[in-house]
């Protein structure tokens, strides 16, 4: 289905948001390449939210803090969805979001996908997230599948999302091989239309659950707590063992057998490291 052009896959995102009752995007538009996303976005939504914007290649995509986001022709999700930021803060689309990019592209999960209760015999997604806006594979090596981005603009919300869905490992960088994976290189969900309505389906459900059961369902996708990082607030350094992250709070770090610390969230930049592994018992 890569060979579409631009109008075959907004008629086929059309007809699936259609089918399964998306309100939160009310039209779409689909371009064949865009530098960003969130530019084109907000420069065509007219001031209303609603608009789907949809690249099949994104040239120069704007991460957190300044760091880029390149999809390859064909290969990967580069969308933005505009939102009333004054019917949903930014906080909590970030963590809908990223809830809802896990659970899309596991597949099998469906933590938020009835407002909130979950069933007990859902199993645990391959995929986790990093806080505050990568989606990870689960485990020592913490390979990055996908990034979420939100801007506020003019009263609108601008909700950025990159997926890797198809991408080969040769289809990366030399550089980022070690550090990137896709949905197919790990045996998930890989169509790029299908992906895509079946976020946005479960980025309704996680906007529509109460605020508890968000914040519930982010705490058991996260990768970091139990782990030993570094992190940057107010040009200091922090380094410990993660006890909790509550995304729109702050971040406890034991930096020591007796010390820890509160870092606020909003203003504490991880520093990334390729390992997510618990810390030695010693530590």
């Amino acid at each position: 289905m890569t060979d579409l052009d631009a109008s075959e896959w907004r008629h086929r995102l059309t007809d699936g948001l259609a089918s399964a009752s998306i309100w939160i995007a009310e039209r779409v538009e689909v371009v064949e390449e865009v530098p960003s996303t969130q530019d084109l976005a907000f420069d065509r939504c007219a001031g209303r939210p609603g608009l789907l914007l949809w690249a099949l290649s994104q040239t120069a995509g704007r991460g957190r803090l300044g760091r880029t986001w390149v999809t390859p022709p064909g290969k990967g999700v580069a969308m933005t969805l505009v939102v009333d930021a004054a019917r949903f803060k930014p906080e909590r689309l970030s963590l809908a979001c990223g809830v809802a990019a896990v659970e899309s592209g596991s597949g099998s999960e469906r933590g938020l996908g009835n407002h909130g209760e979950r069933g007990s015999e859902a199993p645990r997604s391959p995929l986790g997230l990093r806080w505050p806006n990568d989606i990870v594979e689960r485990g020592a090596m913490g390979r990055k599948v996908g990034g979420i981005l939100v801007e506020v603009r003019s009263g609108l919300a601008l909700l950025g999302v990159g997926m890797n869905v198809l991408h080969a490992r040769s289809d990366f960088p030399e550089a980022l091989r070690g550090r990137a994976t896709s949905l197919r290189e790990l045996g998930l969900r890989a169509d790029l239309a299908a992906w895509t309505v079946q976020f946005l389906k479960d980025l309704q459900a996680a906007l529509l659950a109460g605020p508890a059961a968000l914040a519930r369902a982010w705490e058991r996708l996260d990768v970091l707590v139990g782990t030993h990082q570094t992190f940057v607030h107010d040009r200091r350094t922090v380094g410990g063992v993660v006890l909790s992250i509550d995304p729109e709070h702050e971040i406890v770090v034991q930096t020591g057998p007796s010390t820890r610390e509160r870092l606020p969230a909003a203003t504490t930049s991880l520093v990334h490291s390729s390992s997510l592994s618990p810390p030695h018992p010693a530590e």
